[in-house]
Order: C-alpha cells, then sequence, then structure tokens
C-alpha cells in the first residue's frame, strides 16, 4: 500500500516505519525536523514532507494517491497539561487530517490514550464514555470524535486505537523510565519516585507494534480499540521488575515523589476481541 505516516521518526514510528517498509509497503512520511531525519537508516527508502501540527496549516499535503494514513504524530508529549493541546494541536490535526480525506484518502489508523477516558477507577472497556480531565486527553477524544463524524462524509474508514502505558528500549524522553536511566547513569545512589501503589497497565512496544499490524491488515475493524495488556499491576512492581530485567545497579526510593493528581489511581484496559 501507499502509506502516509506522521510521527515516523518518532517513539513508536522509528520501530514502525522499518517493518512498513519489510512488509513492502510505500511510505511518505512527515517531519517537522528535517535536518534530523536524514540520520535514520531508513531515510533513503522513504519519500518525506514538511509537516509541523504545532501550528494551524503548516505543512505541504504530499501529492499523488494514498491509500492510508497512519496518524502517530502529537507534539508536546512531555506536558499533558499545556493548554496548546487544545489550542494549537488539535486545529492543526484537524484541519490536516480533513485535508487528506477530502484529497482522497479512505481510510485513517490512528493512535488514542487511554487518558480519553479521565478520571475512571477499574476495568476500562473501550464502549466507555470518555470524560477526560486534561488538555491533551481532551484534544485526543476531541479529534476522535471529529473523525468519527467525518469518515463517513468522505466514505473513509477509522481505526483509533487508544494505547495505555507504552514503554520501549530506549525509554521516550520525560518518562518514568526515561528518569530512570539518566539517574542510573548519572551514579544517583537511589531512584526517588511515589508511593508506586498505583495500578496501570503497562504495554511494550513490540506488543503495540503487532497491534497496529493486526489491525492494519483488518481493514473492516472500524471504530474504537483499547491496546492494552488487561493485566493491572502497580507502578512499584513495574519498575522493580524492569530493573531486574535491564540488569540496572540503582535502589529504589518510593514516597520521594507525589501521585500525579490528574490521573485515576487503579485502571486498566480491557482488551477487545479478534
Amino acid at each position: 500500500m501507499r502509506i502516509i505516516v506522521t510521527g515516523g521518526s518518532g517513539f513508536v514510528g522509528s520501530t514502525l516505519v522499518p517493518k512498513l517498509l519489510e512488509d513492502g509497503h510505500s511510505l511518505c512520511i512527515g517531519t517537522s525536523k528535517p535536518k534530523e531525519v536524514q540520520t535514520l537508516p531508513f531515510y533513503k527508502a522513504v519519500d518525506w514532507f514538511p509537516l509541523d501540527l504545532c501550528r494551524h496549516g503548516d505543512y505541504t499535503l504530499p501529492s499523488g494517491d494514498f491509500d492510508l494514513l497512519i496518524h502517530l504524530a502529537w507534539p508536546k508529549l512531555n506536558n499533558y497539561l499545556a493548554p496548546e493541546h487544545l489550542t494549537h494541536i488539535l486545529p492543526a490535526q484537524i484541519n490536516f487530517v480533513s485535508q487528506l480525506l477530502k484529497r482522497g484518502v479512505r481510510r485513517v489508523l490512528s493512535l488514542g490514550t487511554c487518558m480519553e477516558y479521565g478520571m475512571v477507577d477499574g476495568a476500562i472497556p473501550s464502549t466507555q464514555i470518555t470524560q477526560p480531565q486534561t488538555p491533551y486527553g481532551l484534544a485526543k477524544d476531541s479529534l476522535q470524535k471529529t473523525l468519527t463524524c467525518l469518515a463517513p462524509l468522505y466514505h473513509a474508514q477509522l481505526q483509533w486505537l487508544r494505547v495505555f502505558y507504552l514503554y520501549g528500549n530506549p525509554p521516550r524522553k520525560g518518562t518514568l523510565l526515561d528518569k530512570l536511566h539518566k539517574a542510573v547513569d548519572e551514579n544517583l545512589p537511589g531512584f526517588p519516585m511515589s508511593e508506586g501503589n498505583q495500578i496501570r497497565d503497562f504495554i511494550g512496544m513490540d506488543q503495540l507494534i503487532q497491534e497496529i499490524f493486526w489491525y492494519l491488515n483488518h481493514p473492516d475493524a472500524t471504530g474504537v480499540f483499547n491496546v492494552c495488556s488487561g493485566k493491572p499491576i502497580t507502578v512499584l512492581e513495574f519498575v522493580q521488575n524492569y530493573v531486574a530485567k535491564q540488569g540496572l545497579e540503582i535502589g529504589l526510593e518510593p514516597g520521594k515523589v507525589a501521585y500525579p493528581d490528574y490521573e485515576p489511581f487503579a485502571f486498566w484496559g480491557v482488551p477487545d476481541p479478534k
């Protein structure tokens, strides 16, 4: 297939793109960092176009016909509370995807977030009513609702994958595991963290990639889906397991960091049947 990928050089995209190329797809990737992407191993194997989704309309649509948009890009993930998620990023996202639908793209596979659900505890199915409490969660939820309305108007299909707590190696910048590795690199005597009693649903990058490919190969599976392990675990236990598996030499210091007040204390996803 001819596929447009946004965020193709990012945390998820840098792993997904090589696998899409191995699968024989032709890719056109949007980037806001044209100089940085030149160092990527797949730089010459794909087409590139300028794309900055922090600013409304600051992009040039690639020419030609495309079968699918895989939409991974979302700026400012280091701050879920930034107003720009609503004031700048959301309008740019709606405009960009809308233009592609008008141009004839008839299928969109986009990553959402479990933060769309809001302050809900317990096991969360993908049918749960969304009540986001952060600018990031509200912006993502608004994009999903907008595309759900627009897609039928253009005879297009939407696959919206709500991703729970994703981790990979190396970790995404600014995340708990990234801070853990920095503490190790700085030879700190211990890693300060919360008490770690909150319950989350962590999924590895390999599982996410497998899920994306499953939906890629099942175009009739449309709508909103959870991408999760379905296995609740405390943050402390997850970090302990990670430290042991990676062989990191550092102690943990639970209780040194406050719990975030914009997330429910205990929640996990219910996987959708396939």
